[in-house]
């Protein structure tokens, strides 16, 4: 029968040591994976939201995109729309943050990150600078981020 040795009571060997640096190094490396994943979702913030309230109230609005996207629109009433661009009926206006609805003069600038992301296409500008822009065409409601209303 073996004994055991008195000798190596309390000491570690070369494969715990080994394994012990080994489990740092993964722990490290799992944390510094966790943080960059962490900055680069939120780098682009949570503007995204504010581009499907845009597209959802111009869709409420404008009877999904085959009428004005602008909420107080005289054509709403049996008027004439004042909100479109070119003869093809394309209407125009902009998601006002403080009151959720589409208005058809620019707002001053609400975008809170610097970096804004609508499906494919990203926009950039600094905070507090561009705003959301929605177009309705022939059924097809289109959401962009613009430069805003300047505050000078």
């Amino acid at each position: 029968m073996m004994e055991r040795q008195d000798h190596s009571i309390g000491k570690i060997s070369v494969l715990e040591l080994v394994l012990i640096i080994f489990i740092a190094v993964m722990c490290l490396f799992v944390g510094y994976k966790g943080i960059e994943w962490m900055h680069a979702n939120t780098a682009h913030g949570n503007d995204s939201m504010l581009a499907n309230t845009a597209e959802s109230e111009a869709k409420i609005n404008s009877n999904n995109g085959l009428e004005c996207v602008v909420q107080d629109c005289p054509s709403k009433s049996g008027g004439i729309c004042t909100h479109q661009v070119g003869t093809d009926g394309t209407t125009l206006g902009y998601l006002d943050k403080e009151t959720k609805h589409i208005v058809a003069e620019k707002p001053y600038g609400y975008n809170e990150y610097t970096e804004m992301d609508i499906a494919d296409a990203s926009y950039y500008g600094d905070k507090n600078t561009m705003v959301i822009q929605v177009t309705a065409h022939q059924g097809e409601i289109f959401v962009c981020w613009v430069p805003g209303r300047s505050a000078s």
